[in-house]
């Protein structure tokens, strides 16, 4: 897809990925009212990543635009998030595919109920509603999608 790389994430990323984790979250059209800072943000990828975070960048230009988390040994799309203004251009879809052949077998993956445009993107991308639940720590409504593999 024109100009976008993705690529695992270096030691050098982690502030681009936690601005660009930020500040997609906070456009969401379901943005949180007690959305972590940037700082926190950051923080919690070092903690993520010493439980085993497999974290991918997407690029271009060799500007991070986008960021995927997986827990590859646990079939899990833990989180997506593209650069506002890079949005409907093609890099969520990279970091889709990306997620898709890390994990040919399947995967699941939550998000917030109300983020619509998120649920078109993965419905559009072959991904199907698993189940309904609630956030363990929000107490807000989740929805989990899951991709079946190949």
């Amino acid at each position: 897809i024109g100009g976008i790389s993705v690529r695992p994430a270096t030691a050098a990323d982690l502030d681009d990925i936690a601005n660009v984790w930020h500040g997609s979250a906070m456009s969401m059209d379901c943005a949180e009212p007690d959305m972590p800072s940037c700082a926190e943000l950051r923080a919690r990828i070092e903690i993520e990543l010493t439980r085993g975070w497999s974290l991918f960048v997407a690029e271009r230009h060799d500007e991070v635009v986008g960021m995927l988390a997986l827990k590859l040994g646990e079939g899990v799309l833990d989180q997506l998030f593209v650069r506002p203004e890079s949005q409907r251009n093609g890099v969520g879809q990279r970091l889709l595919s990306e997620a898709k052949r890390r994990m040919p077998d399947g995967f699941i993956l939550r998000m917030a109920a109300t983020n619509a445009s998120a649920r078109n993107f993965y419905l559009a991308h072959g991904l199907s509603l698993d189940r309904v639940d609630v956030h363990p720590k929000t107490g807000r409504s989740v929805q989990f999608y899951q991709w079946n593999g190949r």
